[in-house]
């Protein structure tokens, strides 16, 4: 991945990985801590591409914000 972000709940202990495409998964505390092997679940940010790729990700309590390559910013909304 070329970007990681943790979940705004401490409880959740999930994080995302993120590729510069918009391409990433969300791993299991257990996995993102080494302590046990995880299955991730994929996902991918959907007209990212158009704004530029990503260069840095935040994951805040209802949306991803994403600052691109081009200086604009994206905000894509999360599933609890």
């Amino acid at each position: 991945p070329d970007m990681l972000a943790c979940a705004p709940h401490a409880d959740s202990g999930l994080v995302a990985a993120l590729t510069a495409s918009g391409l990433g998964a969300l791993v299991p505390p257990s996995a993102a801590t080494g302590q046990a092997a995880g299955v991730a679940a994929t996902f991918a940010l959907e007209g990212l591409l158009e704004l530029g790729m990503a260069r840095s990700i935040t994951w805040g309590n209802s949306s991803f914000v994403i600052v691109t390559g081009s200086g604009k910013i994206a905000s894509c909304p999360t599933h609890s």
